[in-house]
């Protein structure tokens, strides 16, 4: 069509601003791409010529055909671009509306012009990564490599990574070299701009893998021109006149086999039916589901301390979306050094205001909170009237037990209630620590779809739910077990078992065999000191503790053979040695 190309230099220009009030760096590993649409789309100045007189280091010969480029559209059209790269760009106007109104969560509060900066800076994300260099730079080269062949299969993605290769020589041999090196600066540009941008934490690689979504395009589209060249050579070699229906109906089962492959991987049987589980969204509802669990484990005037986004978003949904038990205040401790988050917080919940002066730490202002607003303790002097009329106002304060902070946990005792932490020296104590108790709250959790997940790459967050469940068991089960309960130790191991990660099973195993030992019966106590050592095989304390329980069999024999098993390893295992002085004792 005439006319195509000046509309696709105001198209980009127009994308280009829209792109950069998204997320601006995206544009700079894109740029590639544009420098060859740009150069290679018009015809007055060849691009071979540009790049030659641009590796030659020739400034006055490259500014000549960069005019020669600029004059192809005229100096109407280039005012036009301009035009409408500003008109994308005025979406950021948006952001200080919004701020004025204010929001819960005004992000970086940008009314200024400065705050505003910031934001489009991304100020907010500075220190949330470790500092550049070839440490992020192999973290992310290994996320690439070490699983992008498990998207559809190692055999199915590495053939088409094969046809992708050979669709870049079959391009280049059909003298499409121009074609060629354009999508591969799209690809490459994007791929670099992943591996050098992106500076994750250790175990924070997968926050990436979206962003590679455009290198799988750019090498689809090699592999599409990779099995076009199949196509030729086939209908070349067998000159049948439907030889080019059955290529192309081998291409297109080729384009489905993605699905093909994503379907039968997830296919599960139900009642002689297939169910395609693994792709059925619907069954995605963990974070619904904790958000509800949290909301009734505390009373209405609950306070939960959240650590970070994964506990703190189901909440703020709930909340603020649906309405759910408005009364309980909630918010993430992550986010507290921010005045844009920290003010709002204040002036919707003024009870929570403290002074922060020049300190700001979560472990100083969170923890200053808790204590004007939470620690009830009746004082010595203090009459009950004066007691009850100083505690009328007082929070009780929960924390979530995902990836609680260390100070949270050493600066404030805590008993487990669910699978949220209650602070003990805050408001309404008046709950009852009982097995039954605990089995009927537990009942009334959602916990659904906690099964292991056939493939687990969509469903990561599940995962932590999962297991935030059974660090709230065994946290009971160790709570219980400091305090001579054992009934409720022996019921929260259990549950333990069923939501843990698997690396922590030998600690739960551990524990159950204490447990039963506690309440003497040390068969069941030895199978568990078993299953521990079955996982970490060098634990001299649980060989000591096999030699308790075998003495309480009165079976001194077995009983010295594991004290002396576990100071094979620990010649100082206290409890071995103990356990031995007890036998010669018992011998004598």
């Amino acid at each position: 069509e005439n006319g195509w190309f000046i509309k696709s230099f105001l198209l980009m220009g127009f994308v280009y601003g829209l792109s950069l009030a998204h997320h601006w760096p995206n544009q700079m590993v894109l740029a590639p791409a544009y420098l060859w649409l740009f150069l290679s789309s018009q015809k007055r100045v060849p691009m071979k010529s540009f790049i030659t007189n641009l590796v030659r280091l020739r400034p006055f010969d490259l500014w000549e055909n960069l005019s020669g480029v600029l004059s192809a559209f005229g100096s109407l059209n280039i005012v036009r671009a301009f035009t409408c790269l500003l008109l994308s760009l005025s979406i950021y106007i948006y952001l200080p509306i919004r701020a004025t109104q204010p929001p819960l969560v005004n992000w970086w509060n940008p009314q200024t012009l400065g705050r505003l900066w910031g934001t489009v800076l991304r100020e907010g994300y500075k220190g949330v990564g470790d500092m550049r260099g070839w440490t992020t730079i192999d973290r992310d080269l290994k996320r690439f490599f070490l699983h992008a062949h498990h998207q559809f299969g190692d055999v199915f993605t590495f053939v088409v990574f094969a046809l992708a290769i050979w669709g870049f020589v079959w391009l280049w041999n059909k003298k499409q070299w121009t074609t060629a090196l354009g999508i591969a600066f799209f690809g490459g540009g994007v791929f670099t701009g992943i591996i050098l941008f992106n500076n994750p934490l250790e175990g924070y690689q997968w926050t990436i893998d979206n962003f590679f979504s455009p290198a799988f395009l750019t090498c689809s589209m090699f592999a599409a021109a990779g099995i076009a060249g199949l196509c030729e050579w086939v209908s070349r070699e067998w000159p049948h006149r439907l030889t080019p229906l059955y290529a192309s109906a081998f291409c297109m089962s080729f384009a489905l086999m993605p699905l093909v492959l994503n379907y039968k991987a997830n296919a599960q049987t139900f009642n002689g039916q297939i169910a395609y589980e693994g792709n059925d969204q619907s069954r995605y509802v963990s974070s619904y589901d904790e958000g509800m669990n949290m909301l009734k484990t505390v009373n209405d005037n609950g306070v939960i301390l959240c650590n970070g986004d994964i506990d703190i978003l189901p909440l703020w949904y709930l909340q603020y979306v649906v309405g759910k038990r408005p009364k309980v205040v909630s918010f993430t401790m992550q986010l507290i050094p921010y005045d844009w988050y920290r003010d709002p917080l204040f002036q919707k919940w003024p009870f929570l205001k403290v002074n922060v002066d020049q300190d700001i730490r979560p472990e100083t202002a969170v923890q200053n909170m808790i204590e004007q607003h939470g620690v009830c303790l009746k004082g010595k002097d203090e009459s009950e009237s004066e007691y009850a009329e100083r505690i009328k106002d007082k929070k009780s304060f929960y924390f979530s037990n995902i990836f609680t902070a260390p100070w949270m946990r050493d600066k404030n005792p805590s008993l487990p209630e669910g699978f949220l932490w209650r602070m003990i020296n805050t408001k309404d104590l008046n709950y009852p620590f009982t097995s039954s108790r605990l089995n009927v709250f537990w009942d009334t959790y959602r916990l659904r779809y906690m099964d292991e997940p056939d493939r687990g790459y969509w469903d990561e967050y599940t995962d932590v739910m999962k297991d935030s469940y059974g660090i709230g068991h065994d946290f009971t089960g160790y709570f219980a077990y400091m305090n001579k309960m054992p009934d409720i130790a022996l019921w929260s191991f259990n549950n333990a078992l069923k939501y843990r990660q698997v690396q922590t099973l030998m600690r739960i195993y551990l524990m159950l065999g204490e447990t039963y030992l506690a309440l003497g019966d040390p068969g069941a106590a030895i199978n568990n000191y078993q299953e521990s050592l079955r996982r970490d095989a060098h634990n001299p304390y649980a060989y000591a503790k096999i030699g308790d329980a075998f003495r309480m069999m009165g079976n001194l024999n077995d009983a010295e053979q594991a004290y002396r098993a576990g100071l094979g390893m620990n010649p100082q295992q206290k409890e071995a040695l103990d356990g031995l002085q007890e036998i010669n004792k018992a011998q004598q």
